[in-house]
């Protein structure tokens, strides 16, 4: 296992068989030259008749015109078999392949050497300089820089390069180790390679053949071939916590079938842009990923994490189920959607630019809103706000009472089942849409809510403008702000009017009910009405009619009529209307109205009923008698 160590310049594979004779010697060196070169053998030496020598050489140094050109160390060879080399045969490329044949060191000078290992399992460092190196039979190692050459031929052994630079394999080269920290290249050639990186940020990629790729502790990238059976042609070893590392996947086989592929563990991102048209199935794992496809239609999820998902030119689809996972497409790449499978209920997934569709997978309360394409929003079984956003959007509820926002003459719904409402500042009518009930208006500009046969929920007390609300032929309710007004049609179910302001109910509406907790009132119309107070102070009226008046927790006030029950002197007088307070709900006041005792002349006695507290008759005005 000898060393050697080169002081200048040296080519091993030149002719060097001089007149070698020897000018000196003694029991521990052996000096032989042929007057310009000279060569110097240390060791224990025994000399005998016809100047024979035998012993153990040990090391050997090596000088051109008095100037070193190497030195060997750790050698063991025998004294007679080198004098018969150097000066019997002449054969100086023997004497090397003699002295190194074991697993030898070789380590080259600053100058431009060729270095050769014969058999062995070699050593070579070349140092500076364009170095050439061969290590013949055996698994040799070379430590090389960019300027050195490296020459294998096939069969001779599994062999190593070591470079501290860009490096791609040679011809009948097996495994490439990035040294040092630098952020470098290494590349494979056809045989099956093992390529391992450095401490930096590496790319690595084996070309032909079933590699290894080993990274380390940088952000690496690993360039791997896809397989005609669309698996990954190398293996790579990566451990946790070292870098943010890539795969970065190729196609070098003409291939049309759907690969599926799921990154590895400690695997970061996954680039498959240079893979062509394949159809591509792409899955990350429980990192942050970042997953690029190709121009095929891909399938990307994320899996868990917070994943950015690039697909391409193609329709693609992506599957989200992580509320920090990203979308990147860009203006014409296909027509895409999203799958959204979001465990946690009561969050939003808004469409990011340049995707088309939106679908949820999972079964909680979700919503979905749009961009400004055109876009189609797919609820699940439960209750989902749908919002396309600007352009004309195609919104598809479920099972549950959805609400879809539509601020687009162009926007569509398909829904089936439900209570479901849709919310817009459009004149929008339902009178065509038998599987929709509520309208909600918003904005600021004046619109029209039409409704159906169903029972519907016309609201326009969310837009702050004067709106009109048709019911139709349902049991309808009406939510109405300041300015807003109701048409409703003779024998169209029994509607409810649910106010903001002080409201009288007009033609064919039946019962009204007071909202929120500002001092306002209700009045009702010639119908039996039911009339509700709310947390303020209300008069309630029910005007003609035997109505119903329900007060809260305000001080209400009741206006009712008085009406006479039989004639002559034993007539008396009762409420027109039915009055329900509760216990503790404020101060109370009855004021009676006396339009229906026309005629009437007998006495007028009438008890003030439990919970009310104040009773007012200066509006009753008929002949007779009161008590």
């Amino acid at each position: 296992m000898a060393t050697i160590t080169l002081s200048s310049s040296f080519d091993f594979t030149q002719p060097q068989d001089w007149d070698w004779v020897i000018s000196d010697s003694s029991p521990t060196f052996i000096t032989i030259t042929d007057g310009v070169h000279e060569q110097t053998f240390t060791g224990s030496f025994t000399f005998g008749a016809n100047d024979s020598v035998s012993g153990t050489a040990t090391g050997s140094t090596y000088s051109v015109n008095g100037n070193l050109v190497y030195t060997i160390t750790g050698m063991s060879k025998s004294a007679a078999t080198l004098a018969d080399f150097a000066t019997t045969l002449g054969d100086t490329q023997a004497t090397y392949a003699y002295v190194l044949s074991g697993n030898d060191t070789f380590i080259g000078s600053d100058g431009d050497d060729v270095l050769l290992g014969y058999a062995g399992n070699d050593v070579f460092d070349g140092g500076d300089g364009a170095d050439t190196l061969r290590g013949g039979v055996g698994n040799d190692t070379y430590t090389v820089d960019g300027a050195d050459t490296v020459i294998e031929e096939a069969g001779e052994g599994i062999d190593l390069i070591r470079s501290s630079q860009d490096y791609q394999l040679g011809a009948n080269l097996e495994n490439l180790t990035l040294i040092g920290s630098g952020n470098i290249e290494g590349k494979g050639n056809s045989l099956a390679n093992v390529i391992t990186g450095n401490s930096g940020n590496n790319k690595l990629d084996g070309v032909g053949g079933a590699d290894t790729l080993i990274g380390g502790a940088g952000d690496d990238q690993y360039v791997v071939d896809l397989t005609s059976s669309n698996a990954l042609e190398d293996k790579i070893v990566e451990l946790a916590g070292e870098g943010i590392d890539t795969l970065t996947l190729t196609s070098i086989y003409s291939n049309t079938r759907l690969t599926t592929l799921t990154l590895a563990a400690n695997l970061e991102n996954l680039d498959a842009r240079d893979t062509g048209s394949l159809k591509l199935n792409l899955t990350g794992n429980a990192a942050n990923n970042i997953i690029q496809g190709n121009d095929a239609d891909n399938t990307i999820d994320g899996g868990l994490g917070a994943d950015t998902l690039a697909g391409g030119l193609g329709n693609d689809t992506y599957l989200v189920d992580n509320a920090g996972d990203l979308i990147e497409e860009d203006v014409g790449e296909g027509d895409d959607t999203v799958r959204v499978g979001i465990a946690t209920a009561g969050g939003v997934y808004t469409l990011g630019a340049n995707l088309e569709k939106a679908i949820l997978t999972s079964t909680v309360a979700f919503d979905l809103t749009g961009n400004d394409l055109a876009n189609t929003l797919t609820g699940n079984g439960a209750a989902n706000r749908i919002d396309g956003g600007a352009g004309a959007d195609l919104m598809i509820g479920g099972a549950g009472n959805d609400t879809y926002v539509v601020d687009d003459i162009g926007d569509s719904i398909t829904d089936s089942a439900g209570i479901d409402t849709v919310e817009t500042s459009l004149n929008y009518t339902l009178a065509d849409k038998p599987t929709l009930e509520n309208i909600r208006l918003t904005g600021n500009q004046s619109s029209i809510a039409t409704g159906n046969a169903l029972a519907n929920v016309l609201d326009g007390s969310q837009s702050s403008a004067s709106n009109l609300l048709f019911g139709g032929k349902g049991n309808d309710t009406y939510i109405i702000g300041s300015g807003d007004g109701i048409v409703e049609g003779l024998n169209e179910g029994t509607d409810l009017v649910q106010a903001t302001v002080s409201y009288s109910l007009g033609s064919y509406l039946e019962n009204l009910t007071l909202i929120g907790s500002d001092n306002i009132d209700g009045t009702g119309n010639e119908l039996k009405n039911i009339i509700t107070g709310n947390q303020g102070n209300n008069v309630l009226d029910g005007g003609s009619a035997v109505d119903s008046l329900i007060g809260g927790a305000g001080d209400d006030t009741y206006v009712v009529d008085l009406l006479a029950k039989g004639g002559g002197s034993s007539a008396t007088v009762a409420l027109e209307d039915s009055i329900t307070e509760k216990v503790g709900e404020g101060t109370d006041s009855l004021k009676l109205r006396a339009d229906g005792l026309f005629g009437f002349s007998g006495l007028a006695a009438l008890t003030l009923g439990a919970n009310l507290e104040n009773l007012d008759a200066t509006r009753h005005r008929h002949p007779g008698p009161s008590t």
